[in-house]
């Protein structure tokens, strides 16, 4: 093949690798741009702009732009130990997660064409499983999830260098066991924890498929896995110290667990990809998945692989004798039982005997073991074809040409029926749509079914068309080879040209007016967007698409998250990934108490939030206001309402009087009852010597002197003529040390979850400094086992027979 073409033995995957990447992630390097739709502005490039702005500040122990305050190297959704993060301190933010984009699309393509040869495939083989996995829907759509994708990236890789492992002889096996721990190391680091599950899923997969060779060759991935947890542990420990105090510590509820489940009837989707339309196109009323999926809306966008790879992995899968049938097979039963959640009868029963799946959300995250699977399967199952009509038996393409003319058979029978009964796509709309539709509108989706079922008939004929040539004798290999990679890309490229929209980085950088008008109040914002989680979304844009519309919607109503990339602070707001600490969910439980008694506007409501230096409130509008300013005309309304919170406190304040309790409950409770009047009365638990229990007056002549805040870091020089009690709005944790000169001060929490610090009398000056003593520990055992590691790969391998 490659002397045909012309090209070095690299050349052929350089060039297949180039156009593959160029044409589905090429529009990451066309300008600055940002994704548009979910996790990335919302959450993502919000964590990696203040990653990045503390990074450069020194060690980014801690984010004082969220929840009042929370340690960021142990929360993993910062990725911050990942390497490819750290491209964010020589580029913008945003130019960094572009880039991040392009360069995990190029490992994957490289990862799965060296799994695909290490499995013996041939050039054009391998070519089918890397564009396959690359360009497939479920690969393709998961920028929008970044560490997902990031994650999803390195299991080519993870499962080329487990293979090796598990095949090699008994004094080579031992690199390929680092390369394959390093991988799921990645993964780890990444951010997802679901990806390295899968990682190793799909390990164990491989494993049971070599358990027929003797107990010895699945025993190899013990190493795997202490290489793969030593490697990640400075980000495992503090994260794991840090999710016993999370919400996630006793596992989640059956329902938080289980929200995003995957619904069987996707299914379809692997030959229909769009039978319940695209959720992409929603701006145009032509998803029509509403009621079908949690929240309304698939997590994994697009579960489809191409046609040709469902033809040719199932029949291989089925038929013939590939390198790793078993595993192959495994992966895509595990996978898709996984992926089931709640709609499979036996996960609830790995919730309570499998820890780590109760502490994930979102099952159908496990329908990409299932994905990944095929695109190889199908490319070993085209080198079969090939081999086997090499060795002159064409016949064996019979099989996926019958498979193919019945989806030729399907496909163009429903397109017929919609032509023939257009009222048969009618029902099928209205029994999926969120409101009602006009009989335009209806009329609009029936059309897109109609066309949609055409171009998946032709799809189909073009696949059977292929194999149909296949079964020709006198049809040249490297026509073939051509044209199944020519349908493959163009049937990726059109049912996936929609999956990442992207914006004008300056569409989410720059402030909306309503971000200017809330730093205005100064302070910290609070959000309720917690409070009211409606279905509908107002999206009054005028002729904009609704994506544009969506992202700009969330900007204007300062939802969680977003408001930090222009350098606004949230406190209180949502717990969106369940990552609070545990003083984290203490603060934001008062909240909740507070506003029980009389609203998110009542006093003590406004007391907490003016407590924690809330200075604006971002509320939201009711829905019927909204609709009706809309129809009265006048413009686009604002769908939340900015209200002043003129109590707000100084973020670091001595308090007038505090009342020390025998216990943290006591203190809490008398908080409450006494409406959260902290500005005249601080109440905290027994931890703060050395006062004893009563009550504690600041001295009159106590006076803060100067405050320097940083990112983790308070300095204040001071004087008070006795004790007087420190208080800073910063949530409380273990971390937290406070110095003057050389003494050290005891920290002590609030009855808020605020840090409290008892000022010895005199003037002097104070130090209030975080560190995470988890991520020290695992840095080093992180050193240890990466410096174990290059002497392994480095030492030379003994050569012996398997």
């Amino acid at each position: 093949m490659r002397r045909r073409l012309g090209l070095p033995a690299t050349g052929f995957p350089l060039l297949a690798g180039t156009l593959t990447v160029g044409v589905f992630y090429g529009g990451f390097l066309r300008g600055p741009v940002v994704p548009a739709v979910r996790d990335v502005p919302f959450f993502h490039l919000p964590l990696r702009d203040a990653f990045a702005t503390f990074a450069r500040q020194g060690v980014p122990w801690w984010n004082p732009l969220i929840h009042g305050g929370q340690p960021l190297l142990s929360n993993p959704n910062y990725a911050a130990f990942y390497p490819p993060t750290w491209l964010a301190l020589a580029l913008a933010p945003h130019r960094a997660l572009a880039l991040i984009v392009v360069l995990h699309a190029v490992w994957a393509f490289a990862g799965a064409w060296r799994l695909a040869r290490t499995l013996e495939c041939r050039p054009p083989a391998a070519a089918l499983a890397a564009v396959g996995f690359v360009g497939g829907g479920a690969f393709l759509s998961s920028p929008t999830t970044l560490n997902l994708f990031c994650g999803l990236a390195w299991l080519p890789w993870v499962l080329t260098w487990g293979e090796r492992a598990l095949s090699a002889g008994r004094g080579q096996w031992a690199r390929p066991a680092v390369l394959a721990g390093a991988g799921l190391a990645a993964q780890l680091l990444a951010g997802e924890p679901v990806m390295a599950l899968i990682g190793a899923a799909a390990l164990a997969c491989w494993a049971g498929e070599r358990a027929r060779h003797g107990p010895g060759r699945p025993l190899r991935l013990v190493p795997v896995a202490l290489i793969a947890g030593g490697l990640a542990a400075v980000q495992l420990l503090p994260t794991a110290q840090r999710l016993l105090e999370s919400p996630r510590a006793r596992g989640l509820a059956g329902t938080g667990a289980t929200v995003w489940s995957t619904p069987p009837a996707r299914a379809v989707e692997f030959a229909l990809p769009r039978f319940f339309g695209d959720p992409m196109l929603e701006d145009l009323d032509l998803y029509f998945g509403y009621g079908l999926h949690d929240k309304d809306f698939p997590y994994v966008v697009s579960i489809y692989c191409g046609l040709l790879p469902v033809l040719l992995g199932l029949v291989a899968l089925a038929r013939w004798r590939l390198p790793r049938r078993a595993a192959w097979w495994a992966m895509l039963a595990l996978g898709a039982a996984l992926a089931l959640g709640r709609h499979n009868p036996l996960y609830a029963g790995l919730l309570i005997h499998l820890p780590p799946f109760n502490l994930v959300r979102y099952p159908e995250k496990f329908i990409l073991l299932a994905t990944s699977a095929l695109p190889f399967a199908a490319a070993l199952g085209w080198e079969e074809l090939m081999r086997r009509r090499r060795a002159g038996r064409p016949q064996a393409a019979e099989l996926p040409l019958a498979l193919a003319l019945v989806a030729v058979a399907v496909t163009g029978g429903l397109a017929a029926l919609l032509a023939w009964r257009p009222t048969v796509g009618e029902q099928f709309v209205r029994l999926h749509s969120l409101l009602p539709r006009s009989p335009e509108g209806l009329a609009a989706a029936v059309g897109y079914l109609q066309r949609e079922a055409l171009a998946a008939t032709a799809v189909a004929a073009a696949a059977a068309a292929l194999l149909a040539l296949h079964r020709w004798r006198q049809a040249p290999g490297a026509l073939l080879a051509g044209l199944a990679l020519v349908l493959l890309g163009g049937d990726l490229f059109y049912y996936g040209r929609t999956l990442n929209p992207l914006l004008p980085a300056r569409e989410v950088l720059t402030p909306p007016a309503m971000a200017e008008r809330a730093a205005g109040g100064g302070g910290r914002i609070f959000t309720d967007r917690a409070f009211h989680q409606g279905r509908a979304e107002f999206t009054f844009r005028g002729t904009e698409p609704q994506v544009t519309a969506w992202l700009r919607n969330g900007l204007d109503r300062l939802d969680p998250f977003a408001a930090n990339l222009w350098g606004l602070a949230y406190a209180l707001n949502e717990d969106y990934d369940l990552m609070l600490t545990a003083w984290g969910r203490h603060g934001l439980d008062r909240f909740y108490e507070a506003a029980r008694q009389g609203g998110v506007e009542g006093e003590a409501a406004r007391r907490v939030l003016g407590a924690w230096g809330v200075g604006a409130l971002a509320l939201r509008r009711p829905a019927r206001e909204v609709a009706a300013e809309w129809a009265a005309g006048g413009g686009t309304p604002d769908l939340v309402r900015l209200v002043a919170n003129p109590g707000r406190l100084p973020l670091v304040r001595l308090a007038p009087e505090v009342l020390i309790h025998d216990t943290v409950e006591a203190a809490t409770a008398a908080l409450g009852a006494a409406g959260f009047a902290v500005d005249r009365l601080e109440h905290c638990g027994p931890a703060l010597p050395p006062a004893a229990p009563g009550r504690l007056r600041s001295p009159a002549d106590a006076r803060l002197l100067e405050h320097r805040p940083g990112p983790g870091t308070h300095r204040l020089s001071y004087r008070a003529s006795g004790p007087a009690l420190l208080v800073v709005a910063e949530t409380f944790d273990r971390g937290w040390e406070a110095r003057a000169g050389d003494r050290r001060l005891p920290v002590c929490p609030t009855a808020l979850g605020q840090l409290g610090v008892l000022l010895p009398p005199g003037q002097g000056e104070l130090t209030l400094a975080y560190r995470d003593p988890g991520v020290k520990v695992g840095a080093a055992l992180t050193l240890i086992t990466a410096l174990a590691g290059a002497l392994t790969i480095v030492r030379p391998a003994r050569q012996t027979d398997r």
